[in-house]
């Protein structure tokens, strides 16, 4: 169901908003921090995410909405998602070094 255009919605009854990746956490930190900021009027963060983000048989299937997982899948599911925190953390370091 869209419920575009939402930023406009909620500016129209006189609220900040900011739009960010729900999934960069940098980005919600920074959002929360400007809120915070934000005296004279109410404040909204729209954090944009993609259902099952990371795992590759559930990223983007709106079914997995109300799905069950069976023990094999959440296997698979923690391995994929251990495989790309460990990736992140050599980004990270590899940023650090330079």
């Amino acid at each position: 169901m869209n419920i575009e255009p939402l930023e406009d919605k909620w500016r129209s009854f006189g609220w900040h908003v900011q739009r960010v990746d729900g999934h960069d956490v940098e980005q919600i930190i920074s959002a929360i921090d400007l809120a915070k900021g934000t005296k004279d009027q109410p404040h909204i963060v729209i954090a944009d995410t993609v259902k099952g983000k990371g795992v590759s048989y559930i990223e983007g299937k709106y079914e997995w909405h109300s799905h069950s997982i069976s023990d094999e899948e959440y296997g698979i599911a923690l391995s994929e998602l251990d495989a790309a925190e460990r990736e992140l953390e050599k980004q990270e370091q590899a940023a650090w070094r330079s």
